[in-house]
């Protein structure tokens, strides 16, 4: 059985936006973990913080806008 390692991640989104709010999906190791709307006003910065459990070895992070 691998060794399997909890981490914690904080990342910092934002962008200026007028009407259409940006919608953005985050993966690790191309898996979903959630899909949301900015909720930060236009040129604000928000932080996204969330815990994954990975398998030592190679891994990914995507963030889709």
């Amino acid at each position: 059985m691998a060794d399997v390692e909890k981490l914690h991640f904080k990342i910092g989104i934002g962008g200026t936006y007028w009407k259409k709010v940006p919608i953005y999906s985050i993966l690790v190791n191309d898996k979903t973990l959630f899909t949301q709307e900015i909720t930060a006003a236009s040129g604000e910065t928000q932080f996204i913080e969330f815990d994954a459990e990975l398998e030592e070895g190679p891994a990914t992070l995507k963030i889709r806008l």
